[in-house]
């Protein structure tokens, strides 16, 4: 267990951002699928269209 999950436990709120290893793996595993499915907004894009 990891200490913000400690920190969660004890509080009884989980933090933003704090993921267990099974959330952090399955999110992960998810993002890959819509990367190599071509599901993404290339940086140059989002700067072009923001005017960054």
């Amino acid at each position: 267990m990891e200490m913000a999950d400690v920190e969660a436990t004890i509080s009884g709120i989980k933090l933003p951002c704090t993921y267990t290893k099974e959330e952090f793996a399955a999110v992960l595993k998810e993002s890959d699928e819509d990367y190599k499915a071509g599901r993404f907004v290339a940086q140059d894009e989002l700067r072009e269209k923001y005017g960054l």
